[in-house]
């Protein structure tokens, strides 16, 4: 687009930016809304549908493991 020739130019060309810029935004909100949207309810799994497989659990740690002290040797008769 050529620059503004006159001061009308001027105010239409900026008044055609604004638009343009509202017009992004508007469109970036609605995407953004879409992307962070819940699934629609027939996506959600129902109480009968076997679940996805949830990930192994981690062993809980307690501490350092300490070595047991070593039996004494028992007598033999």
């Amino acid at each position: 687009m050529p620059p503004p020739a006159s001061g009308d130019d001027k105010e239409r060309y900026q008044l055609n930016q604004q638009f343009e810029d509202m017009s992004a935004a508007q469109q970036a909100n609605r995407e953004l809304k879409r992307a962070n949207a819940a699934p629609p309810p027939d996506a959600l799994p129902t109480a009968g549908a076997p679940a996805s497989p949830a990930p192994p659990a981690k062993p809980v740690k307690r501490g350092p493991a300490e070595q047991a002290p070593p039996q004494p040797a028992s007598p033999t008769k």
